[in-house]
């Protein structure tokens, strides 16, 4: 995910300053919300994400993350939200944990959409332990490889 993380952030940048009501995420080894870092201006917004999210790179606990979401945020998942994981689906965790996790997000939200870089290869297949917990509480699986594949998913992002 390192290699495409600028790219995503750009891509969740835009839609935190385009949109009225967006709420943004990143988790590797926990969960920090950064949708006020994401206002403004990109290269203050990059900065201020280098100072206060300490974990870049540290191996991904997706399903506790996504725990964290539901239990502290669950206010936010409503029946008019779209959820948007951006996600290579590798993840240290425990796969009941994210399974149970993502269960729970589906039930409360209106759509759930898992972008994945990875989909970009052309031997890709969704068979990591945390792509296979997932898979069966997302609505749509989707490539975030390149901007062409972000642009075919903007029209998906309705209810």
């Amino acid at each position: 995910m390192e290699l495409y993380s600028r790219f995503l952030l750009q891509f969740l940048h835009a839609l935190q300053n385009s949109f009225a009501s967006v709420e943004t995420f990143v988790f590797a080894t926990r969960l920090s919300r950064i949708t006020e870092q994401l206002r403004g201006e990109y290269r203050i917004a990059l900065r201020q994400l280098g100072r206060d999210v300490r974990d870049w790179s540290g191996g991904t606990r997706i399903g506790e993350a996504i725990e964290g979401v539901v239990h502290d945020h669950h206010r936010l998942l409503t029946r008019r939200t779209i959820v948007l994981v951006l996600s290579d689906g590798w993840d240290v965790g425990d796969p009941a944990t994210l399974e149970r996790a993502m269960s729970d997000v589906r039930r409360r939200v209106g759509k759930v959409i898992w972008l994945n870089p990875l989909m970009g290869a052309d031997d890709y297949s969704p068979d990591t332990r945390g792509m296979r917990a997932a898979l069966p509480h997302v609505d749509l699986l989707f490539p975030a490889h390149n901007m062409e594949a972000l642009e075919r998913l903007v029209p998906r992002l309705v209810l």
